[in-house]
């Protein structure tokens, strides 16, 4: 059976992050494995979450006794575990460049300084206040 979508302006050939909750919701509880497979797919390619959240919701609504909603879910779950995981390390990564870029911009000032360039002139070339030139050196 092809999957149709009723009173929605995408269609399932349309890409999947585009079909919103409702699209999400019709193809788990009356798709295919094919439109199942799809959605597990456009998961794992979706770089910034948002499909994620509509996903949870769509499981959230659909019937919890169907092996799609199970499936989904179970993939959803695993894949958050997963994403926790790189998140960490992303993080602990991101933390030490912003430390470096701190360290960076306390090198810059402080030999700003020594060639005689006061506060106030390097907080115009750089577009911030002096408060802030002084907060980058504590």
């Amino acid at each position: 059976m092809t999957l149709t979508f009723r009173n929605l302006t995408v269609t399932p050939e349309d890409p999947v992050v585009q079909w919103g909750v409702e699209g999400l919701l019709t193809a788990i509880e009356r798709g295919g494995a094919r439109d199942w497979g799809r959605i597990l797919n456009a998961l794992d390619a979706d770089a910034t979450g948002t499909l994620q959240w509509d996903v949870a919701q769509a499981v959230q609504c659909a019937d919890p006794d169907l092996g799609s909603t199970r499936l989904i879910a179970d993939y959803l779950v695993d894949r958050l575990f997963a994403d926790a995981g790189e998140a960490g390390e992303l993080v602990r990564q991101r933390q030490q460049e912003v430390a470096n870029l701190a360290e960076r911009r306390r090198q810059v000032v402080r030999t700003l300084r020594d060639l005689g360039v006061s506060y106030g002139g390097i907080a115009r070339r750089l577009g911030c206040t002096r408060s802030t030139i002084q907060s980058i050196l504590r």
